[in-house]
Formats: structure tokens, C-alpha cells, sequence
């Protein structure tokens, strides 16, 4: 069994658990990538700049739910279609190294 965990959060190799590529949250990484924030501003009008100006505080892993109550869209669209923006924007070969270690280990 392996186990991947957020990106900030540090690997345990001895243990069989890496890390996502990225340094900070998954969240943040998708929705404050300049694809999840044209794709939210595109797709459902939801300026995520605009609500963490105004709600600095607000926690990284309500960005969807925050853009759902806004825009009428369920919670789940948002995040797939803004990790499809996100993933659909990453060089070739992005996530090569965790994914061959994960096939290695299986």
C-alpha cells in the first residue's frame, strides 16, 4: 500500500508516502492557478480574486463551495472542471516521477 499526500506536506519514503507535485495545497495550486481562476471567471462569472480580497480568511478547501453558493453550480463541477483547466495546462511529463513510483510500488 502507498499512500500521496498534499503537496506542503513533507514525504516519508520509508513509509511509501510522496507527495503531489506543487508546494502548497492541491486547492490552492488548482484554483489560484491562472487556469482555475480564468476558468471560474469564464465558465461561472466567479472572480475568486475579488471574494479572498474580500474574505482574505477564507479556507483554501471552501474555494468551490464559496464559487457554488455564488454561481448556482454544484460544488463538484467546479472543482472537476477547474482540475481538468489546471491538469490540461501542465508540460508533459508533470507528474511522470510520483506516477512511476506509484506503478513500482503496486
Amino acid at each position: 500500500m502507498v499512500g500521496v499526500r498534499d503537496g506542503d506536506q513533507p514525504e516519508i519514503v520509508a513509509e511509501k508516502l510522496r507527495s503531489l507535485p506543487g508546494n502548497c495545497a492541491p486547492e490552492k495550486l488548482v484554483f489560484q492557478s491562472d487556469q482555475g481562476r480564468q476558468r471560474l471567471n469564464d465558465n461561472y462569472q466567479f472572480d475568486l480574486d475579488q471574494l479572498l480580497a474580500a474574505h482574505p480568511e477564507t479556507d483554501h478547501h471552501k474555494y468551490a463551495a464559496e464559487a457554488a453558493k455564488v454561481t448556482g453550480t454544484s460544488r463538484e463541477v467546479i472543482e472537476a472542471d477547474c482540475i481538468r483547466a489546471f491538469l490540461q495546462a501542465q508540460p508533459d511529463g508533470w507528474a511522470d516521477d510520483l506516477l512511476a513510483w506509484i506503478e513500482a510500488e503496486a
